[in-house]
């Protein structure tokens, strides 16, 4: 057997077990209840604080920062938890230094993930476009790849919103709701043709994108 294909076969196997875990949520660390916890308790913060200034928060959430699971939804959680505090906050947890390093650190990580997606179809493509508007939001400007942002267009609807399956001409007759709510538990809708997650994480990955051309073009 080549080492070529040896390589080939390694790689594969990688994918599978990657592939395999990301759909068990609760042997995330954190998982999405202590996710929700962590970002929901930013918000008790009464006022805007200075970013040398620690956030009070509970010791789970410190600890899942530390020595949470180092990748997929988790890793991003984790990350997201670390902007709420910097940009919706203003305060740090760690420190100025030790939050930007842990910021980065977490971002050079989703990297080689969202890498091993794109090379194998964009079998998960929501998770890859949360990498990227994430990080893009930190000034991680190498996750802003055309490649990946035409892909990105592949999967917005005539409608206008994104779904995770890649998108045909799509013709729905809607009609008018009598009271006009959101459903946290139905994130599917119209058939499966717009998707809440996917839409609000292309719309952040394409708000990233334009923002990188007006500052620099």
């Amino acid at each position: 057997m080549s080492s070529r294909h040896l390589a080939h076969t390694a790689a594969d196997l990688r994918w599978s077990e990657y592939r395999a875990s990301i759909d068990k949520f609760d042997k995330w660390t954190p998982n999405p209840k202590q996710s929700d916890f962590c970002i929901a308790s930013l918000g008790d913060i009464e006022d805007k604080v200075n970013y040398y200034h620690k956030c009070k928060v509970d010791g789970v959430c410190r600890d899942m920062l530390i020595n949470g699971s180092d990748f997929g939804y988790a890793l991003l959680h984790r990350l997201l938890f670390l902007q709420s505090a910097r940009y919706g906050r203003g305060c740090s947890i760690f420190s100025p230094p030790q939050d930007d390093d842990l910021r980065n650190k977490f971002c050079s990580i989703a990297y080689g993930e969202a890498e091993l997606i794109a090379q194998h179809g964009f079998n998960i493509a929501d998770l890859l476009f949360e990498q990227v508007s994430l990080c893009a939001l930190d000034g991680h400007v190498e996750f802003l790849r055309r490649s990946w942002l035409s892909k990105l267009l592949e999967h917005q609807s005539t409608l206008g919103c994104f779904g995770y399956r890649p998108q045909q001409t799509l013709y729905v007759e809607t009609k008018k709701a009598q009271t006009w709510r959101i459903s946290k538990q139905n994130h599917q809708l119209l058939g499966g043709h717009c998707n809440g997650h996917f839409t609000s994480v292309a719309a952040a990955t394409l708000a990233a994108a334009v923002r990188f051309i007006l500052e620099n073009y």
